[in-house]
């Protein structure tokens, strides 16, 4: 799991350039005030000296809109990635799956029998309960970030050289788990109950498995050995390394862009041959499977008193986790676009506030002549408009080029996503216009005889 945690360099960085900017900017101002020109100010009084300041305003409306294009549009990629990345098929029925951890320790299952008689008895009682439609065991559950990987040597081939090992994910299984999951067997068979010696070992292999060991060739019946390292790891299984034949292929369970770009190689043994000390239920309810979750807990007790149940959740759940670094940073993505939106609708209204109370004098001779008041305001909100139509053009361009980087930071990032681009422009678009409709109203309420006694 990714962990995100304040880094000092960059904190004192940021504090830096906060400081220099605040600086920078504050500069200029002080220096134009310090050439105090009273000339200079009282035509400014009278409405007129203002046409560069409004040309520096509109420029930093400008800017300030193209940031926060870029923003917004980095944030709905990340967003619509997100989305897309959760609603695919992934190949398994992950809906109304209950998960929960189980652990059994050597000091009270000795034996690989122990382990055998505690899950069968186990899932016999999850089988039984109202509500319950299947149950399973597996050792990690599928689309979480937790797994594990081991050598493979295949029958007939010579080994590996260096750096050439041949690696691929493993799974310790029930013969129900595919029933339980919905992952379809595309060849061969399930696993039985007499798939229980591992001098007849047995394995089901999934299509990715096949893809890399054994392309173009048919797959059933060939032979491969698991080159477990031993030891006491819990994560391992217990296993001789004995030749194991393909009996079965099973659909991929895509877990593409939790591990890579493309699912991982993965097979699977039954827990009877290679018992696992680890091992998650899966239980598929007829309702919200959080509401069966006190039973399951009860089920698993009657087994055995001692046996602690931990780290229940639904399998939405896990999947979920599994891009939450790509969820955080769309969050953190779309946090600094809203307070980039925010800094932009506020510029708008000031900039167009500041202008029209500059241009009183000239608002009210044009509706002394016989301006109409929607003319009135057709003239503020353009002032709006243009700015903010050039920041989002200028925005949208500079999203565009740095998409590949969006990619490359993203899963599930693909092609040009037009809607991704298209909706952050209309929202600005819409913020804009709705920055400028107060001044525009305010501009029409001038009083016309007040603002041509100004001099």
């Amino acid at each position: 799991m990714t962990s995100f945690r304040v880094d000092p360099a960059v904190l004192a960085f940021t504090v830096a350039i906060s400081l220099a900017a605040s600086a920078l900017f504050g500069v200029g101002p002080a220096i134009r005030s310090s050439k105090f020109d009273a000339n200079t100010l009282l035509a400014g009084a009278a409405g007129r000296g203002t046409t560069g300041r409004r040309g520096a305003g509109n420029l930093l409306i400008a800017i300030e809109v193209a940031l926060a294009t870029m923003l917004l549009i980095g944030a709905a990629v990340a967003a619509r990635s997100t989305l897309r990345l959760l609603r695919m098929d992934r190949g398994i029925d992950r809906h109304n799956l209950l998960t929960a951890q189980l652990w059994m320790p050597a000091s009270r299952y000795a034996t690989a029998a122990a382990e055998r008689h505690f899950v069968d008895a186990a899932l016999e009682r999850l089988r039984a309960l109202p509500g319950v439609a299947a149950a399973s065991m597996v050792n990690y559950p599928p689309l979480g970030i937790v797994g594990t990987v081991v050598d493979v040597e295949i029958e007939g081939r010579p080994a590996p050289g260096p750096g050439e090992s041949m690696t691929a994910r493993f799974r310790v299984i029930d013969p129900e788990f595919f029933r339980t999951t919905r992952v379809p067997l595309e060849k061969g068979r399930a696993f039985q109950t007499g798939d229980a010696d591992e001098a007849r070992g047995v394995a089901i292999v999934s299509e990715a498995f096949v893809r890399r060991f054994f392309p173009g060739e048919e797959a059933l019946g060939k032979r491969f050995r698991p080159l477990f390292p031993g030891g006491d790891a819990y994560w391992y299984p217990r296993s001789a390394n004995l030749p194991l034949r393909i009996v079965g292929i099973a659909r991929d369970i895509d877990d593409a862009d939790i591990y890579g770009a493309e699912p991982p190689p993965q097979f699977y043994l039954p827990y009877r041959q290679n018992p696992s000390r680890i091992m998650h239920l899966l239980v598929r309810t007829q309702g919200a499977p959080l509401n069966w979750a006190a039973a399951v807990r009860g089920a698993i007790l009657g087994v055995d008193r001692d046996e602690p149940v931990f780290d229940v959740k639904t399998l939405d759940e896990i999947a979920m986790a599994s891009f939450s670094p790509q969820s955080t940073f769309g969050a953190m993505l779309s946090v600094a676009a809203g307070l980039a939106l925010l800094l932009a609708a506020t510029g708008i209204y000031a900039l167009l506030a500041w202008s029209v109370s500059r241009r009183t004098r000239e608002i009210g001779i044009r509706m002394a002549i016989g301006a109409a008041p929607a003319d009135v305001v057709v003239m503020v909100l353009r002032q709006a408009l243009q700015p903010a139509m050039a920041g989002i053009l200028a925005g949208a361009c500079g999203a565009l080029a740095l998409h590949a980087i969006l990619r490359a930071q993203i899963a599930g990032a693909e092609g040009f996503d037009p809607v991704a681009f298209a909706a952050p422009a209309a929202v600005l678009a819409l913020v804009s216009l709705a920055a400028g409709v107060a001044p525009a109203f305010r501009a029409v309420r001038v009083d016309t005889i007040a603002a041509l006694r100004i001099e």
